[in-house]
């Protein structure tokens, strides 16, 4: 009885709901799209808009139609990406306020947010993680699957190399906040220490929180160039391979840039540019998904028309659209350089691959979560002297390394 009570409210809704939206439509001299023909894009969200659904008899009477519809009415409020903004703001102003007498560093940017305004240092944070979910057994885990691979391939120079994010770094500024942080010291008495020996690991934490945001964004959970840098010339080091000389830095975008935290936070009171290594002479043959690109293909973030990037929506991704966006494979080759390099990464290392072709012949760069294949049926067909993991910790616990690591 109570189930087809909710069914018959529900119904009422509903049919109020499409009403909303013809009227919203008629106001806004909008017409509703045909179904499927159009592709709307919310940079904003990080998501495609739903269309106007077709209606079919079986999707209704399943409640699938109605929850499609109900999407597609949300999803065309005008000016929704101001909606959003304007509601998280009128949020935070109470947060705010309430903070005057508590005097926090860090707060949520809107009720139940789980990232953190840091109006001192103009930036935006991700919430830290807590251990209950990166827990001692996953990591063990994790442990024993890379050290499964070492011995497997004994003849590979391996080394692993953790990035610091920002949520897993001992210097976010809401570190305190959590009381069981899995903050970097975390992952390194739970991981990197128990690593066997032929795999060493490369420390890569920002250390001191004075430098926290000269190595991220203040509002992306991205390292910038300078920390890709540093943590370049520490792998460069430890692999015994010279790095590139005179290392210069120019300003590739003036912004404003809004990175993941303030398209998440919902918040653009602060912003970043975008800095990047000024590129050697030399020219790298590119080979994208066993497909040959061009190095300006590569440079420019994989875009068709290789032009500097030029955001044409406000919340447009800069970091993955200037370096390049996340692969399964992508392999670099300098007919000057010498020797091979595997690396196992993710978005954190977009800004910064290339750069170790400048010190091999072959450099091969392999997404565990985009990659059609694993680590085992890739060494069957391709041979390298060095090995490096450079992931977050959010993706070494993530379920698609365990299966790229998987052997049979």
């Amino acid at each position: 009885m109570q189930a087809n009570k909710a069914r018959i409210i529900r119904s009422i809704l509903f049919v109020g709901c499409v009403f909303a939206v013809l009227l919203s439509s008629i106001v806004n001299y909008a017409t509703l799209p045909d179904p499927g023909t159009i592709e709307r894009q919310s940079y904003l969200e990080g998501r495609l808009y739903q269309n106007l659904p077709e209606f079919k008899a079986k999707a209704f009477l399943a409640h699938e139609y109605q929850d499609s519809f109900e999407q597609f009415a949300a999803d065309s409020i005008p000016y929704r990406d101001s909606v959003m903004l304007g509601n998280a703001q009128l949020q935070r102003f109470g947060i705010e306020s309430s903070n005057v007498f508590y005097g926090f560093r860090a707060y949520p940017t809107f009720f139940g947010s789980t990232y953190l305004a840091c109006p001192e240092d103009e930036a935006i944070v991700e919430y830290p993680t807590s251990q209950s979910i990166v827990t001692p057994e996953r990591l063990e885990e994790r442990r024993a699957a890379v050290e499964a691979a070492v011995r497997e391939y004994p003849d590979i120079n391996w080394r692993f190399a953790l990035v610091d994010r920002s949520r897993n770094s001992d210097s976010n500024p809401a570190h305190d906040l959590v009381s069981k942080h899995a903050d970097y010291e975390y992952y390194r008495t739970g991981f990197l220490d128990k690593l066997p020996a032929e795999c060493p690991y490369i420390d890569l934490s920002v250390g001191d929180s004075d430098r926290y945001f000269d190595y991220f964004f203040h509002t992306d959970h991205h390292a910038q160039i300078q920390g890709a840098i540093d943590a370049y010339l520490k792998i460069c080091e430890s692999f015994a391979r010279k790095p590139i000389d005179n290392l210069q830095i120019e300003r590739v975008y003036d912004g404003p840039f809004y990175g993941s935290e303030a398209r998440s936070g919902l918040i653009v009171s602060y912003s970043d540019v975008v800095d990047d290594v000024v590129k050697p002479s030399e020219k790298l043959v590119v080979i994208m998904n066993g497909k040959k690109l061009s190095m300006p293909y590569l440079n420019n973030g994989f875009s068709k028309d290789n032009t500097r990037y030029e955001p044409s929506e406000r919340f447009a991704n800069a970091y993955a659209e200037w370096f390049h966006t996340d692969v399964g494979e992508i392999h670099l080759i300098n007919k000057q350089g010498e020797g091979s390099l595997l690396i196992i990464g993710d978005s954190f290392t977009n800004n910064v691959d290339y750069l170790f072709a400048y010190s091999y012949h072959d450099v091969f760069i392999l997404d565990p979560r985009h990659y059609q294949g694993t680590l085992q049926s890739f060494l069957e067909k391709n041979q390298v002297e060095d090995a490096l993991f450079l992931v977050a910790g959010n993706t070494l616990v993530n379920s698609d390394i365990k299966n790229f690591l998987e052997f049979s």
